[in-house]
């Protein structure tokens, strides 16, 4: 799969994680699943998948390669304090 394809898929997600986020349908369920309300264990299992989520558009979406490769690459500009050494100290001043 292209990068720009995998980009568009995790990013397109978020919309989606949001509209889930707001659970309407258990609302008003009293049930209980793994001994706890309906409504929470949604969102516990809401949290996880929000959590995958993140972790999958973090490692797929984020253009590390392409930032290390154009912070190190020749012409890349120079931090503004590059070439100055260390402070000086008002000991070493006389």
């Amino acid at each position: 799969m292209a990068a720009t394809a995998v980009r568009r898929l995790a990013y397109s997600s978020l919309p989606v994680l949001y509209l889930l986020h707001n659970d309407l349908w258990f609302w008003y369920d009293g049930s209980r699943f793994l001994g706890l309300p309906i409504g929470l264990t949604y969102h516990v299992l809401f949290t996880a998948s929000v959590v995958l989520a993140m972790w999958w558009l973090v490692r797929s979406a984020w253009p590390a390669a392409e930032l290390d490769r154009l912070a190190t690459g020749p012409g890349s500009p120079q931090p503004a304090n590059a070439g100055e050494g260390e402070a000086r100290s008002p000991e070493g001043e006389g």
